[in-house]
C-alpha cells in the first residue's frame, strides 16, 4: 500500500498522512509500485508450471505485466504511445535479466506492511503457515513478517491491531485500530476461529 493512497474499508475512509506530495515524489510512488509489480510478475511466470491448465493464467500474468511495463516506461520518459509501447519489451528483458527478482519474495505482511515476510498463513482457516511462497499450497494467504508471526502465534489480536494501524506506509488516522482490527477479525481470524 502505498503511503499516497486512500482505501475505503467498511465505508471509512483512511486518508493518506501527506497530500502535498511533489511531482517528484508521486513519480516516484508510481516508480517504485511498477517496480514491485514488475518484480512479482516475473517471479510468477518464471514458478509457473508450464502446462496447458495454467495456459490462461500465464496469458492473465503477461498480459498484467506488459500493462505494468507500459506505465513504467511513462515513468521513465516516454511522451506517447508509440514511444511507451517500443519501450516495452525492453523493460521485460531488463526484469527478466535482472538478478534481484530470484530471491526476491512477494508481497509485505498482511497485518502490517513490514516485509520481509517470514510466513504465510494459508486458506481458508489460515490455521497452518508455510515459511516460503512456493510452499503455498492454497488460493489465498494471509502474509506475516516475524514480528507480526509471534503475535499471532501469542493470539495477541491486540497488538495485531496497534501494529496494523501504524503501518509504515502511513496509514495512521483516526479511527484507524479500530478498522484494522475490524478488517483482521472479519478476514483472518474469525476463518481461523472457525476453522
Amino acid at each position: 500500500m502505498s503511503h499516497d493512497a486512500t482505501i475505503s474499508i467498511d465505508g471509512v475512509m483512511i486518508r493518506p498522512r501527506r497530500r502535498d506530495l511533489t511531482a517528484e515524489e508521486r513519480l516516484e510512488v508510481i516508480r517504485a509500485q511498477c517496480d514491485s509489480s514488475l518484480k512479482y510478475h516475473t517471479w510468477a511466470l518464471k514458478r509457473m508450471p508450464s502446462i496447458p491448465e495454467q495456459a490462461e493464467h500465464v496469458r492473465e500474468v503477461e498480459n498484467g505485466r506488459r500493462a505494468v511495463a507500459m506505465w513504467l516506461a511513462y515513468v521513465e520518459g516516454a511522451d506517447d504511445v508509440d514511444s511507451a509501447l517500443s519501450a516495452v519489451d525492453a523493460i521485460i528483458q531488463r526484469y527478466e535479466a535482472a538478478p534481484d527478482w530470484q530471491g526476491w519474495e512477494p508481497g509485505n505482511c498482511s497485518f502490517c506492511g513490514e516485509r520481509p515476510v517470514a510466513a504465510w498463513f494459508q486458506g481458508p482457516t489460515f490455521r497452518t503457515f508455510v515459511r516460503s511462497s512456493a510452499e503455498v499450497r492454497s488460493g489465498e494467504a494471509w502474509l506475516a513478517c516475524a514480528i507480526c508471526l509471534s503475535l499471532v502465534e501469542a493470539d495477541d489480536r491486540e497488538g495485531l491491531a496497534q501494529r496494523g494501524a501504524r503501518r509504515p506506509a502511513g496509514w495512521a488516522s483516526e479511527g484507524a485500530e479500530a478498522i484494522t482490527r475490524e478488517m483482521h477479525n472479519e478476514q483472518f481470524w474469525r476463518p481461523r476461529d472457525r476453522g
